[in-house]
């Protein structure tokens, strides 16, 4: 965006700012995108029953501490 703000080029009304555009969306890893959203996931998970534990009182954040060490 930055390149094309300082070239004055319009990234919706000319061919070279969509196809820059375009080429930039072809580039995202897409792999890397679904692996944050299931480690996302994941913790998400972690947090649910990391809560349950603690409503429960059992929950230790030193114990789990020594066990991230």
């Amino acid at each position: 965006m930055r390149y094309l703000q300082e070239n004055g080029i319009d990234p919706l009304r000319s061919a070279e700012g969509r196809a820059i555009i375009q080429n930039v969306i072809n580039s995202v890893d897409k792999a890397g995108i679904n692996q944050r959203r299931a480690n996302a996931a994941i913790g998400e998970e972690y947090l649910k029953a990391r809560g349950q534990l603690a409503a429960k009182g059992l929950y230790n954040s030193e114990y789990e501490n020594w066990l991230l060490k």
